[in-house]
């Protein structure tokens, strides 16, 4: 079973991701953050195996926290909204700090089949 923490601002994409990620037998949504505060938090609580985050968030930016999680251990998953409104320094900054990024637009099948057992 995969373990997964999902962190994003908007509650409707948490419940969004929640419900697809949630089919799949072999997935477990075990936690949801609101903030980047909140994902670190809630990752040293839980102790995902994926979270999948958000960008833009407030309180500690998406990139910020992917880079400070990657201290806790889980395999990491940077979504984020407007690839095209980021800089290509946070670009590379995302790229350092996750595994794998996924845009926020992607649909069911790309998520499930992300590379998140690796």
């Amino acid at each position: 079973m995969i373990r997964i923490l999902i962190a994003d601002d908007q509650e409707l994409v948490r419940t969004g991701f929640r419900v697809v990620l949630d089919a799949e037998p072999d997935l477990e949504v075990v936690g949801e953050a609101a903030d980047g505060l909140a994902a670190l938090d809630a990752a040293e609580t839980l102790r995902p195996d994926v979270v999948l985050m958000d960008i833009r968030m407030p309180n500690l930016d998406g990139i910020e926290a992917t880079r400070r999680l990657g201290q806790l251990g889980p395999r990491q998953i940077g979504l984020n909204a407007e690839q095209t409104m980021m800089s290509s320094s946070a670009k590379a900054a995302l790229m350092t700090a996750s595994k794998q990024r996924l845009a926020r637009a992607s649909g069911h099948a790309q998520i499930i089949g992300a590379n998140i057992a690796n």
